[in-house]
């Protein structure tokens, strides 16, 4: 039970992040192009 809880939290998590990413493509592309190496 546990071990199938966890992972339906990772599972939302990498949703999350690759959301994010996606979301935010065009500003990581500023922030790279300013100089900025910032991963988040």
């Amino acid at each position: 039970m546990k071990r199938s809880t966890r992972t339906k939290k990772i599972e939302q998590v990498e949703k999350d992040w690759k959301h994010t990413l996606e979301n935010k493509a065009e500003q990581k592309k500023f922030e790279f192009y300013n100089g900025q190496m910032v991963f988040r």
